[in-house]
């Protein structure tokens, strides 16, 4: 090895069958959510929806901030999730411009892209997860595998990423299972 090559390793624990199971089942959840969600068009795609906008909310903070920041460092996430408000912001303000209101295109495109575009990375995510066995979110399995492809080891002490479906409580469960055993 090089003196410039950096050695990839991890130490974390790599989840169990039933960590397995739920990304099994939460990608599947996603997959279908995303093909629903695109196949209903904007029709369906309302400003008063509130899962829309927790899909949306989620989508920024863990899509857009932890994808970038835990695979690039968390420079990047802030700068993502800036350019990001740059962009609904002109797209807001194009809106008002030529239809009058604020819930119109290129607004509604761009969020009902992004909302379709999240759910379709987290159903990948969670692909990537199984097969790398990333503990914690799948998005975390999706920065591991950023590290890896740019040959930067995992930052020293990093825990498994906090997921919103609780995966890694799961995983912590399931480690403490089998440590005993």
């Amino acid at each position: 090895m090089a003196t410039h090559d950096v050695q990839v390793t991890t130490h974390r624990r790599r989840i169990g069958p039933v960590g397995r199971s739920f990304r099994l089942l939460l990608t599947a959840a996603m997959a279908f959510s995303a093909v629903n969600t695109a196949d209903g068009g904007l029709s369906g795609f309302s400003a008063t929806n509130p899962s829309l906008w927790f899909v949306i909310c989620a989508g920024i903070y863990y899509g857009l901030y932890q994808t970038a920041a835990s695979g690039f460092g968390r420079r990047w996430g802030i700068r993502t999730v800036l350019a990001f408000a740059v962009v609904l912001i002109g797209a807001g303000a194009a809106a008002v411009a030529s239809e009058g209101e604020l819930w119109a295109a290129p607004l509604n495109w761009l969020l009902y892209g992004f909302v379709v575009g999240f759910l379709t990375l987290t159903a990948i995510a969670g692909l990537v997860s199984l097969a790398l066995g990333t503990p914690g979110c799948e998005f975390g399995a999706l920065g591991e595998l950023i590290r890896r492809l740019r040959g930067v080891p995992e930052p020293a002490g990093a825990d498994p990423m906090w997921c919103i479906f609780g995966m890694h409580r799961i995983d912590k469960w399931e480690a403490r299972r089998s440590a005993r055993s």
